[in-house]
């Protein structure tokens, strides 16, 4: 069996990206704040940044979630309608050691989810109702196995706070967590690699783009949301190509 050795960020690197994304976010107003307050009363130069910085940092931390969660717009999953993603999300969390997040399902025909949250504990996995009507149970199994993973691992950590920390906040965490990493996980949770390979081909097939999107959000969905083609959303993504993880699914 051959092995794809990607390496994974530390939940120490995930901290790190969420510090400088709310550094970015904060930081440069509260200075720009204390600039002023330093030509008017220099003794209140300190005072102000100190309190516009940690404000403002509290405000990122606290509604970055809503904030994210309101942009994706969806609705909560029904029990009985989504009775199948509501007992593979049990299964798997239980399996993969993560709480069962909340879950909300997105109208669209693209074949897509995401994961939202500062935390396994403070999580939402959303998934479009393209993806619900096209893949079977194991295929489906196999995406939220990674949603799950990828709540775990902290990797919507700072995607998650960039949705509030303006553009700086955004550029900051412009590079997403390494997606064949967690392919590898989820398959690692599932034991059926052949299940995500086929699960991949199928958004692939079916197109994974989320129309109305916002560009800040993109880094937390499982494959590319952006239109395909040129363009800055898609050139700042740089995200794995959907063949190349079925293809590193396949060497296994």
């Amino acid at each position: 069996m051959a092995t794809v050795d990607v390496p994974a960020r530390s939940p120490q690197a995930h901290r790190r990206r969420a510090a400088a994304v709310v550094a970015a976010g904060a930081l440069p107003p509260a200075a720009v704040l204390g600039l002023i307050a330093l030509v008017v009363a220099p003794w209140a130069a300190a005072v102000v940044f100190v309190v516009v910085a940690v404000a403002l940092g509290g405000y990122i931390w606290t509604a970055a979630p809503r904030r994210a969660l309101s942009a994706l717009g969806g609705r909560p999953a029904d029990p009985r309608r989504h009775a199948r993603l509501f007992n593979l999300v049990e299964g798997l969390g239980a399996a993969a050691g993560v709480p069962q997040p909340a879950l909300v399902v997105i109208e669209s025909p693209a074949l897509n989810a995401v994961a939202v949250g500062r935390d396994p504990r403070h999580a939402t996995l959303a998934v479009t109702t393209g993806l619900l009507g096209t893949l079977g149970r194991v295929e489906l199994e196999a995406v939220v196995a990674e949603a799950l993973v990828r709540i775990k691992r902290r990797d919507t950590l700072a995607p998650t706070l960039a949705v509030a920390a303006g553009p700086l906040g955004r550029l900051a965490v412009a590079t997403p967590a390494p997606d064949t990493a967690a392919d590898l996980e989820a398959v690692a949770v599932t034991r059926y690699p052949p299940g995500l390979a086929a699960a991949l081909e199928s958004m692939a097939a079916g197109g994974t783009a989320v129309p109305g999107s916002p560009p800040a959000l993109a880094g937390l969905w499982l494959a590319n949301p952006a239109p395909a083609g040129p363009g800055p959303a898609s050139d700042r993504l740089r995200r794995s190509p959907l063949p190349e993880r079925v293809q590193a699914l396949r060497e296994l």
